[in-house]
C-alpha cells in the first residue's frame, strides 16, 4: 500500500522476509525465517527454528509478521511516527494561514457579516 510519500524504488531481494512453515510427522510445525540478518529476524513471539502446535500457529505467525514489519519500519533513519508528522503538518498549516491581529481586530473579523 502506498501513501504517495514514499520514494519510488524497486524492492531489493535482500529486503524481503519470507516465513516458511514445515509440517512435521509429530503434527507440529517448524517455523523458518529467511531474509536479511539483523534485529528483524528476532521479531518475537516466533524465532527461527521454533516448533509450535497447529492450534497456536495462526496467531503466532500473525504477531511475528506484524512485529517484523514494525521493527523494519522503526529501523529506518528517516522514519517519523504518526503523531510527529501530524504535529509538523499542523504547524505548517498554522504558519501558512496565521494572521497577526490585535484582540479588537480579531473580534471584528470573527463577528463581521462579510
Amino acid at each position: 500500500m502506498n501513501t504517495g510519500l514514499e520514494k519510488s524504488s524497486a524492492i531489493k531481494p535482500s529486503e524481503v522476509l519470507v516465513i516458511y512453515l514445515q509440517f512435521l510427522s509429530t503434527r507440529l510445525f517448524r517455523f523458518h525465517l529467511q531474509g536479511s540478518t539483523g534485529r528483524v529476524n528476532l521479531a518475537s513471539p516466533l524465532v527461527d527454528g521454533m516448533i509450535v502446535s497447529r492450534r497456536s500457529l495462526g496467531s503466532l505467525v500473525r504477531h511475528t509478521s506484524l512485529n517484523m514489519a514494525r521493527r523494519k519500519r522503526l529501523d529506518l533513519d528517516n522514519y517519523q511516527p504518526p503523531h510527529l508528522r501530524r504535529r509538523l503538518k499542523i504547524q505548517e498549516i498554522v504558519q501558512k494561514y496565521k494572521r497577526e491581529m490585535t484582540k479588537p481586530e480579531l473580534l471584528t473579523y470573527l463577528f463581521s457579516s462579510t
